[in-house]
């Protein structure tokens, strides 16, 4: 199993090296970093670089919930695609783990709330 991060600058980050040195002491062992801010979201190449390295018993590392996805559908479809390839998400700030006994919780909740925020 390996610990793959990815970090991204939000609308109120200075930069990715606060993320990138508390991924690192959570154990990733490698991280991908965006160097672009919000206004640049359409063209994210880390995301993608990240998703690409991750096998299956890989577990996909964030600082925040919000980072692999711009949207809650977003988040979700990521977080669905990877999970059917036996890779787990976890995000540091607590709110996304489908890698422990929770994990399909985590899962449904997240369906059910893509799915009414589409409404």
């Amino acid at each position: 199993m390996t610990f793959v991060g990815y970090a991204r600058i939000g609308m109120s980050d200075a930069g990715t090296a606060a993320q990138s040195e508390v991924l690192a002491r959570s154990g990733c062992k490698r991280i991908f970093e965006e160097p672009n801010g919000p206004e640049k979201h359409f063209a994210r190449p880390a995301p993608a670089k990240a998703l690409a390295y991750l096998r299956g018993g890989d577990v996909f590392v964030v600082c925040r919930r919000d980072r692999p996805g711009w949207s809650l559908s977003a988040l979700v479809e990521t977080i669905t695609d990877l999970a059917a390839q036996g890779i787990g998400v976890r995000s540091l700030d607590g709110s996304v783990d489908t890698t422990g006994p929770d994990g399909a919780l985590v899962l449904q909740t997240l369906h059910a709330l893509a799915i009414s925020s589409a409404r």
